[in-house]
């Protein structure tokens, strides 16, 4: 497990997800610019997850899937309480509290981690078994 490698490519979730959160509330499509953020958020979870995966694993595969997707949830939802919500929730009169709490952020991570899993599972697992003859 290459540490150094988890922690640059989560950092880079982090930013890469925060950053279209922002840019999709920004955007003036629908009325409740909160769902419209998460949606965009969700929309890019799936390539931005699938090529965090595809990097960290050009070089190791030694971690199962379900780790790594929670070790890199883990650094996003860290920079989220040192970053995110200080600066972008809070003025807006949210708190940590409506943060976490909210299902969304949950479900996002659930599809994080999954999405990590199937990564390993597609990608790594089924590569690195012998072909049965």
């Amino acid at each position: 497990m290459k540490l150094t490698r988890i922690l640059i490519v989560g950092l880079a979730i982090w930013l890469l997800g925060a950053l279209s959160f922002v840019l999709a509330y920004m955007l003036p499509f629908m009325e409740n610019r909160k769902l419209q953020a998460n949606l965009g958020l969700i929309g890019i979870l799936f390539p931005l997850v699938w090529n965090a995966n595809r990097i960290y694993y050009k070089k190791s595969s030694a971690i199962n899937g379900w780790i790594l997707g929670t070790l890199f949830f883990l650094i996003s939802g860290t920079m989220y309480a040192l970053v995110t919500v200080p600066l972008l929730f809070i003025p807006e009169g949210g708190s940590y509290a409506d943060f976490y709490g909210d299902p969304i952020f949950w479900l996002i991570g659930a599809v994080f981690i999954a999405l990590s899993a199937s990564y390993y599972y597609i990608r790594i697992k089924t590569s690195t078994q012998p072909s049965k003859q």
